[in-house]
């Protein structure tokens, strides 16, 4: 996977996790307010929520990182010799 690749697929997962995050935004607001957000649904939403952070984070990991050092990590480095005639 190229660098644009990994651009676009990091574009991707923001686009998922924002959309995840408004849906079950209303989902909560549904379900607190008539005090039904309890077992297996509060703790699924914390695993969700929980899975959404560490996509975001990573995202911002990947961001984070200059223009060069993304360069070297997708480019393997190849070791030139030079020899100078004596």
């Amino acid at each position: 996977m190229n660098d644009s690749q990994k651009f676009g697929a990091v574009l991707e997962v923001l686009e998922l996790a924002a959309h995840v995050i408004a849906h079950n935004a209303v989902v909560e607001q549904i379900y607190v307010n008539r005090e039904l957000l309890v077992g297996g649904l509060r703790d699924a939403l914390i695993k969700l929520y929980a899975r959404v952070l560490q996509c975001l984070i990573e995202a911002h990991d990947y961001y984070g990182k200059t223009t060069l050092s993304k360069l070297f990590r997708s480019t393997p480095l190849v070791l030139v010799t030079l020899k100078v005639r004596t």
